[in-house]
């Protein structure tokens, strides 16, 4: 119990300092959608940073996790955007995420992930909003973890207009020329009616150390109107809070 005690008290002063650092301007949406059956090692943090870029607007966030406990791993991070106009707008989200069952080579992995999020405004006239998301996921390796499949199936609600809609991702990671190197391709719909398709490249700089991703993505509406390109950068610690 002393060891949990000592491991939470540093998580929350690790949160509360990322929160701090992001409130003077920083972003919480991940660079896919689809989440996948795999946690950071016992008692290692990862800092994620990374920018979209849309028609007019601007992106950029803040992702800092550990996992402290063995089998959850905690978020807590925000996303600044910026539109045509200069206006910003800031998303705070906190997320937890757990495996059912660990995914390992030539096998299946089973998880879940639950999220809040609440969106601030500057104009004085607009409300602030949040809302809650879950999400049920499911993972395969295949041929020596040189294919993944991830698929998410799940519920959002806004509070603010009281709906909920179904949620749901289809990704896929090709290792298919060297194991530091991965093709990702995917599909989502987290709004019940904007389904979105995005891929890109992830690059392991420095393994499990240091990782590098770019990617391109828009809705399947209107693609070309929507397209969005995004590049994110990924540090992972040795672990220190066990």
């Amino acid at each position: 119990m002393p060891n949990f005690s000592k491991r939470f008290a540093l998580v929350a002063r690790l949160s509360l300092s990322c929160v701090a650092m992001v409130a003077a301007g920083a972003h919480a949406a991940q660079p896919y959608v689809t989440d996948d059956a795999r946690l950071l090692p016992e008692g290692a943090c990862q800092f994620e940073v990374g920018k979209r870029v849309l028609r007019g607007s601007r992106e950029a966030w803040f992702l800092p996790a550990c996992n402290a406990f063995g089998n959850i791993e905690l978020t807590l991070g925000a996303n600044r955007s910026w539109d045509v106009d200069g206006v910003r707008a800031t998303d705070l989200v906190v997320q937890a995420k757990g495996l059912f069952r660990e995914l390992k080579a030539n096998d299946y992995g089973l998880g879940w992930v639950a999220s809040a999020e609440v969106h601030r405004h500057p104009q004085p006239d607009e409300k602030r909003v949040g809302g809650m998301a879950a999400s049920a996921i499911f993972s395969r390796s295949f041929f020596d973890d040189t294919l993944f499949f991830h698929a998410n199936a799940g519920a959002r609600r806004l509070l603010d207009t009281g709906t909920t809609a179904a949620t749901w991702g289809l990704a896929g990671e090709f290792n298919v020329v060297h194991e530091r190197f991965a093709v990702i391709a995917e599909t989502a719909d987290t709004t019940r009616s904007r389904r979105g398709y995005q891929a890109g490249l992830w690059f392991a700089l420095v393994p499990d150390r240091l990782e590098l991703d770019v990617s391109v993505g828009g809705e399947a509406r209107d693609f070309r109107r929507t397209r969005y390109w995004t590049v994110g950068l990924r540090v992972i610690t040795p672990p220190f809070l066990k």
